[in-house]
């Protein structure tokens, strides 16, 4: 992601874009930099936030809200890693198909979900890498 500093004066929504993008919080160093960003908008004093300044802060909010809750789900669920995958791959409405998509090998996805074949480091990091969670995840 790119600067961080959108908060000194009154900004357009595609000021505030250029400066810091809406999209997606992939990992913890993008969610540290969007929740920066949140706290210098919100912590503001006069003159209170511009109809473009508050539309950007609901959306970068929500994006945050979302990296949390997902992330928050899963690590309070003490579940193995292939359990861990089941339930990603309901939230996201994923299918095995799509899950050997991810990991390279459509035989592969079966024999995990089925138990018979256990995650490997490389199915670890590309479903961490997938999900934008931490590998530990799927190492239970």
């Amino acid at each position: 992601m790119t600067s961080t500093r959108p908060t000194r004066g009154r900004h357009s929504y595609l000021d505030l874009v250029q400066l810091f993008p809406v999209r997606p919080l992939r990992n913890e160093a993008d969610h540290a930099a969007a929740v920066k960003v949140a706290v210098r908008l919100s912590g503001r004093e006069a003159p209170a936030l511009s109809r473009d300044e508050s539309d950007y802060l609901s959306a970068l909010l929500r994006m945050i809200d979302d990296f949390e809750s997902l992330d928050q789900k899963v690590a309070r669920a003490e579940i193995s890693g292939v359990d861990a995958l089941r339930f990603l791959m309901g939230e996201t409405s994923l299918g095995i198909s799509d899950v050997g998509r991810i990991i390279g090998s459509q035989s592969a996805a079966s024999e995990i979900l089925s138990g018979r074949r256990d995650l490997s480091k490389t199915h670890i990091r590309k479903l961490a890498d997938h999900f934008r969670l931490s590998a530990a995840l799927f190492l239970r």
